[in-house]
């Protein structure tokens, strides 16, 4: 795919003013219309995410290697329990995995097709969701103590990434890009062949969940002094 062409930062444009025109919007709602609009959301995320899987099948991927293991699959089953069951626990979760994971992808993309080809939308829809879900749970759904939250959506996305590592050794696949970096290059390249990409993907965790704290952390301030 080609990086940072029209279309590719039309489709992160996109995805951003829809992300924060939906939580604004939630936000000033009332429940009822809140948990529709929420129950929309979940049912979109797993829409986009079988129908990536769907299509992948039908060009003849095999099933080990279609398999929904990577993070932002798994983030789309847990945005969409985000949505359907909105703890705050549950809902802090899906906010640092779908920020720290799709966003990334959105602007990285590990992608061989350009738009219009059809794994092009259909690659954004799922990822662009991800980030969506994630800016209206911030904004509708804001959650208490941010950084203690990141801690522990960061625990349990290393507690993932150890069980689908041993899912990856056991078969040789490459789930969470945890055997080997994302063959149409990232970020991640700067720190080496494995396991330094590894140890450098750790600590760049790390850094993003903090960072992607702060706006909440801030937002739940601001809100505390207006009460």
């Amino acid at each position: 795919m080609t990086r940072w062409d029209t279309p590719h930062w039309i489709a992160i444009g996109l995805t951003i003013g829809l992300g924060i025109g939906s939580g604004l919007s939630l936000r000033r709602s009332d429940p009822s219309a809140r948990a529709g609009a929420l129950r929309a959301l979940a049912l979109a995320l797993v829409l986009s995410g079988t129908a990536v899987v769907v299509a992948d099948r039908l060009r003849g991927v095999p099933w080990h290697s279609a398999a929904p293991l990577h993070l932002c699959d798994l983030s789309v089953f847990l945005a969409a329990a985000a949505a359907l069951r909105p703890r705050e626990g549950l809902v802090a979760t899906a906010y640092f995995w779908c920020l720290a994971g799709a966003f990334p992808a959105m602007l990285w993309p590990d992608l061989a097709y350009d738009f219009p080809h059809h794994r092009f939308v259909l690659y954004f829809v799922q990822h662009g969701l991800l980030v969506v879900a994630a800016l209206t749970f911030a904004l509708a759904l804001p959650f208490r103590a941010a950084f203690r939250r990141a801690l522990h959506a960061w625990l349990a996305m290393n507690a993932c990434a150890l069980v689908v590592a041993g899912i990856n050794v056991r078969f040789g696949f490459n789930y969470m890009y945890l055997s080997r970096p994302p063959g149409a290059g990232s970020p991640l390249d700067v720190f080496g062949p494995w396991p330094g990409y590894i140890v450098g993907g750790e600590l760049v965790a790390v850094v993003l969940f903090a960072v992607l704290a702060l706006p909440v952390w801030w937002w739940a301030k601001r809100e505390a002094v207006g009460d």
